[in-house]
């Protein structure tokens, strides 16, 4: 997790700034605003002055290793959660040997890098489609 991490930080890093190409003027890098955002952020600003103050004091590098942070943290989170997703999926795979075929089978034709992803989402995708499907009148068994 961390080696990708640091892997797309790389990327980013040797990219230029804001995806604008090499040598293109300050003006073309200019990134899109979203109306709704900026209207949350200036609420923000205005309810609290002082941490915006904060902020102001603090040198450019302290405030890139908090958003680096903070995107860390993102990160680890949905692999936790994706993690512990995929535990409960492997169980409730073990009960249906059939779907659990028809997964592996499929998941076998993907790129091997894809095939963790696919097979996550196929298995999201099964659980789903068994909890749509009708339950059968007296015996409580989905059809």
């Amino acid at each position: 997790m961390a080696e990708r991490l640091a892997q797309k930080l790389a990327r980013q890093t040797s990219a230029s700034p804001n995806g604008a190409p090499d040598g293109a003027p300050d003006a073309a890098r200019k990134l899109p605003e979203n109306p709704e955002v900026m209207a949350r952020i200036n609420r923000f600003r205005e309810e609290n002055p002082s941490y915006c103050e904060y902020l102001k004091t603090l040198p450019q590098e302290r405030l890139e290793n908090m958003a680096i942070l903070r995107k860390i943290d993102s990160v680890e989170q949905t692999e936790r959660i994706r993690e512990a997703t995929s535990r409960k999926l492997d169980a409730w795979l073990e009960t249906r040997p059939e779907e659990a075929q028809k997964i592996a089978e499929a998941v076998a034709k993907v790129a091997p890098d894809k095939q963790a992803g696919v097979r996550f989402r196929m298995g999201r995708a099964a659980v789903q489609r068994e909890g749509l499907r009708p339950v059968q009148a007296g015996t409580g068994q989905r059809l």
